[in-house]
């Protein structure tokens, strides 16, 4: 191989889940907003606002694969019987 690939700078790979995310706002806030333990957490009207201001181009894919994660947690079976024991 030429020097140049063996010693350019370590390329990444580019997750496609800013643009998923992009394409897909209206159902990310369709389904954040059907969470029941996620609003009780969450404010829906920030997390909506996050949603729309990654579609206008800031990229906040990291904050809303995190609110997702969240999201999955806390509206599993296993998860909500926890809650209300706690609770």
């Amino acid at each position: 191989l030429p020097s140049f690939i063996i010693e350019r700078r370590k390329l990444g790979f580019k997750s496609p889940t800013s643009l998923w995310f992009k394409e897909q706002k209206e159902q990310l806030a369709e389904m954040f907003n059907s969470g029941t333990y996620f609003r009780q957490i969450f404010n829906i009207e920030a997390v909506i606002n996050l949603l729309e201001e990654h579609a206008s181009g800031r990229n906040l894919e990291k904050q809303i694969f995190l609110l997702l994660n969240f999201h999955q947690l806390l509206e599993r079976e296993n998860t909500t019987a926890l809650i209300k024991r706690c609770a």
